[in-house]
């Protein structure tokens, strides 16, 4: 109950703010079956015969927002974005402690680019999506995996307390910065960075991260004090005609001290490549990916994925997808299983 009126007293609020500013409600719902061979832990692990139902689930998140800007005169604007997530199947937000757990920033605009103060997406994961790299842009039953090798194991999806800036266009380039305060005395405040170039039919780019220092416990050891982790990439893409290609390569190390011979228990020190292919036809997209990724010990993951989105409308695609992943087995992480995984569902933008 106090859930719900602190939601509808946000709405209201927001609601007050219509007037002053161009208020832009969107969102997506996306829903479908997916039938997979084998559950997984931490988009890593595979759990033999753990989780083989025909399930109800999205393929895109699910979510609704707020976005808003004014013109504030002399070339500067104001804008706000503000958006959740919620699972489509039952309803219910996808977390009870963070309202707005997607997006959550207010900005300024002008000739010197944007600057966002609040709660948004990571520049490096970013990037790991569509148009620049992955086709199923890192969601589904094909992209849920893919995820596991562009993020590299440290890669974040979401970064709270960040102030992020984004340049304007210069022939071409644009960069990209992100500083993520840690708002705790004597742990570092993470720092990304990122320098795109789009300019007809190539696209090329180039980031790192520094993760925001967190401490495992509520007195971390010197060795927790010190870990750095970061993790940098860097690709391409090239369109002709109704074909884009992509490709991108990634490398992220934990900073994990591992005594020798013994067997990382996580993803550890990893790199992965992945390429992807996206083309129009028929009224559709039809995409390809294929992704891999190994740390120093043993294989992580190896991902191919097909898939196909038909366009009813501008803001209704159906799509059909197969994937099939080699992935570490809960019992010996050095060892793989294969998974295998099919998708049909509808999304629909507002």
């Amino acid at each position: 109950m106090k859930k719900s009126l602190v939601f509808l007293a946000a709405l209201a609020t927001i609601g007050s703010a219509f007037a002053q500013s161009n208020v832009t409600v969107y969102g997506l719902v996306d829903l479908g079956l997916r039938q997979t061979s084998g559950s997984t832990s931490n988009g890593v692990a595979v759990v033999k015969g753990g989780n083989d139902a025909l399930q109800m689930d999205k393929n895109h998140s699910s979510r609704f927002g707020f976005k808003g800007e004014e013109d504030l005169g002399g070339g500067l604007k104001a804008s706000f974005q503000l958006e959740s997530q919620f699972l489509a199947d039952t309803g219910a937000l996808k977390t009870s402690t963070l309202m707005f757990e997607r997006q959550a920033n207010v900005g300024l605009s002008g000739g010197f680019g944007t600057v966002k103060l609040g709660r948004t997406k990571g520049l490096v994961d970013d990037i790991a999506g569509w148009p620049l790299t992955d086709p199923f842009n890192n969601d589904g039953v094909v992209g849920d995996t893919t995820t596991t090798v562009v993020r590299a194991g440290i890669s974040q999806s979401r970064v709270s307390n960040a102030i992020t800036y984004f340049s304007p266009a210069f022939s071409g380039f644009k960069a990209q910065a992100q500083y993520i305060l840690s708002e705790v005395k004597d742990l570092d405040a993470g720092v990304e960075f990122a320098l795109l170039y789009d300019n007809g039919p190539f696209a090329l780019h180039a980031a790192y991260e520094r993760p925001v220092q967190t401490a495992a416990g509520a007195t971390p050891t010197a060795a927790e004090m010190g870990t750095k982790p970061e993790i940098y990439t860097f690709g391409g893409g090239y369109t002709f005609g109704a074909a884009k290609v992509t490709a991108a390569y990634f490398s992220g190390d934990p900073k994990k001290y591992l005594a020798p011979g013994s067997v990382d228990p996580g993803l550890g020190k990893n790199k992965g490549f992945l390429i992807g292919l996206n083309y129009a036809i028929g009224g559709g997209d039809a995409k390809f990916v294929y992704a891999s990724s190994k740390n120093d010990q043993y294989d992580l993951a190896k991902v191919f994925g097909i898939g196909y989105d038909y366009h009813l409308s501008k803001r209704t695609d159906v799509y059909a997808y197969l994937g099939k992943s080699d992935l570490p087995t809960v019992a010996d992480i050095t060892k793989t299983a294969s998974v295998n995984a099919y998708q049909l569902g509808v999304a629909h933008k507002f």
